[in-house]
């Protein structure tokens, strides 16, 4: 159980992992179509921003495509990831959860400057296979940096589906639902995340791509 002065962790994991899940059973209208990934975007009532969810395939098994997208300082993420500039381990919760602290890329031509955020992350996988890594904003006494616009992150996250048939592949699908801050026009955040989340998708193609290839030639 949380102490007064710590927010409900357990409590929190599972409102994120409710909500990330509900997510891949409902369809919305697509706004963008490229590379093999397919964006969809939609607005709940009770958030101030839109939710952008992107779906493709990985070629690469669920547990290995997991190793490539689980955010941290020492994960292979930051090798490969050119949306995310630094992250920060601010406390381990359990094996499973952490606070993270992160800062952002200026993205669009510059016009949006680099933000940092402060999220809880979880790292799971159920008993179908299924691996998943979600996160939400969460208010934890963190300094902030003058030079960056402090985001906040609504349930967001990754979920590796596996494939049925087909043990080397992944159905990945990416929620981004951020709210930048600042003053950012609409028209301007609607055309770049979903930009990001194909370049992400084809990111992450390569570096798992590269590594096979890398190990094929040792």
């Amino acid at each position: 159980m949380a102490s007064s002065s710590e927010p409900d962790y357990q409590k929190i994991v599972q409102e994120t992992r409710e909500a990330v899940l509900s997510y891949a059973t409902q369809e919305w209208p697509v706004v963008k179509s490229s590379g093999g990934v397919e964006v969809s975007t939609h607005q709940f009532p009770d958030v101030p921003v839109k939710l952008f969810k992107a779906v493709g395939i990985i070629d690469a098994s669920p547990a290995t495509t997991l190793e490539y997208i689980i955010p941290g300082p020492t994960r292979v993420r930051p090798k490969w990831d050119k949306s995310v500039k630094t992250w920060q381990i601010v406390k381990e919760v359990n094996e499973n959860t952490m606070v993270l602290y992160s800062t952002s890329y200026s993205a669009a031509l510059g016009l949006i400057s680099p933000r940092d955020y402060v999220d809880l992350v979880t790292v799971e996988r159920d008993s179908e296979g299924t691996y998943f890594t979600y996160a939400t904003g969460i208010d934890y006494p963190h300094p902030e940096d003058p030079s960056l616009v402090r985001g906040w992150n609504y349930p967001s996250g990754i979920v590796c589906f596996p494939v049925e048939g087909d043990l080397n592949k992944t159905k990945m699908m990416y929620v981004i639902q951020t709210d930048l801050k600042g003053k950012i026009p609409h028209y301007l955040i609607d055309s770049t995340l979903p930009s990001v989340q194909v370049s992400f998708y084809g990111n992450c193609r390569k570096a798992i791509k590269d590594k096979l290839l890398e190990k094929m030639n040792s």
